[in-house]
C-alpha cells in the first residue's frame, strides 16, 4: 500500500511538471509573437521617418526648395552609401543621378526663380526610390 501511494505521489508530480511545461511553451510562444510584432512595428516607423525627409517636397515647389531636396538626397546618399535599399534616385531632364556629383550638376541647373513638379516614386519595401522634377506646368497651386 505504501508503494502505491508513492507511485500516485509521482505520478501526480509528473503530470504537474508537463502542466507546467506546457504553460512555460505558451507563454514563451506568446512573447515571440509580440517581440515579432513590435520589431515589424519600429521598421514601420523607420520606413516613416525616411520617407518623411523627402515627402514634404512632394508637388509644386519653388527652385529653392527642390535646390534643397536635392541637398537632402544627396545627404542620403552619402550617410547610407552602404545600403542600396536607401539610395534615392533623382529624374530631372531624362537623367537620373545617385551619386553626389550628378545630384550637384542637377542641383546647380535648378533655377531659383521657377517652380518645378516633385513626384516621388515608392520601391516594394516602402521606401522612396525615385524622385522626379519637372518645371511646373502654370495652374497649380504653390506649396512653398
Amino acid at each position: 500500500m505504501e508503494n502505491a501511494s508513492k507511485a500516485l505521489i509521482i505520478a501526480g508530480a509528473i503530470l504537474i511538471s508537463i502542466v507546467l511545461v506546457a504553460i512555460a511553451v505558451m507563454v514563451v510562444g506568446n512573447l515571440n509573437t509580440s517581440v515579432d510584432e513590435t520589431v515589424a512595428q519600429m521598421d514601420q516607423t523607420a520606413k516613416d521617418m525616411f520617407n518623411a525627409q523627402f515627402e514634404n517636397f512632394e508637388g509644386r515647389q519653388s527652385g529653392s526648395n527642390a535646390r534643397q531636396l536635392i541637398s537632402r538626397v544627396i545627404s542620403n546618399n552619402t550617410t547610407n552609401s552602404d545600403v542600396e535599399a536607401k539610395q534615392v534616385t533623382v529624374s530631372f531632364n531624362g537623367q537620373n543621378a545617385k551619386t553626389s556629383s550628378e545630384l550637384s550638376s542637377i542641383r546647380t541647373a535648378l533655377n531659383a526663380g521657377v517652380y518645378y513638379t516633385v513626384g516621388i516614386t515608392y520601391g516594394d519595401a516602402g521606401l522612396i526610390t525615385t524622385i522626379s522634377i519637372a518645371p511646373a506646368t502654370s495652374g497649380t497651386t504653390t506649396t512653398d
